[in-house]
């Protein structure tokens, strides 16, 4: 009995792991299409590695595509997570949702890809926290700032000591 219970376990286990990566895999690609500006392809294979293909072919990435691919993936993962832990309960009002932390999210990226990815995470999560440079925010809140409860600004004082300050 306890082999059988066990290959039952298994097969069942598999099976939702498949549609969990096809769920996962649909997030990213549409993530990653509504933040990147261009037309390219982006996968999740079975070991849940990343890819990105152009024409069919895989590309090197260079260091604003990484974050795209990353964030992407992360907004898919935080996504799939809220449906997972939701999808089960029966009483609306007590869904959970967790905070989104990103800090220095756009130091790699150009202003339309900071804009679309403000705007994508934004969307997948109730709360975005970002630490980001004013440079950064002048492009993102184009995403978000219809969304931005409060604003805080980190006033450095001396090299060991900053204020924190409601904006």
């Amino acid at each position: 009995y306890a082999e059988e219970i066990y290959k039952w376990v298994k097969e069942d286990y598999k099976k939702k792991e498949k549609l969990l990566l096809v769920e996962l895999q649909e997030k990213f690609q549409r993530l990653f299409n509504n933040i990147y500006v261009g037309d390219r392809e982006a996968k999740i294979d079975e070991r849940y590695q990343l890819h990105v293909y152009a024409d069919g072919d895989e590309m090197s990435l260079t260091g604003g595509l990484h974050i795209i691919k990353y964030f992407s993936f992360v907004g898919a993962l935080v996504q799939q997570a809220g449906e997972t832990i939701n999808k089960d309960k029966s009483d609306i009002s007590a869904e959970e949702d967790y905070p989104l932390v990103l800090d220095a999210a756009f130091s790699h990226t150009d202003d339309d890809h900071t804009k679309g990815i403000a705007k994508e995470l934004s969307n997948v999560t109730k709360q975005l926290v970002l630490a980001i440079m004013e440079k950064d925010w002048n492009y993102a809140k184009e995403g978000i700032n219809n969304k931005v409860s409060k604003m805080y600004r980190i006033n450095k004082i001396s090299e060991d000591q900053s204020e924190i300050v409601l904006a």
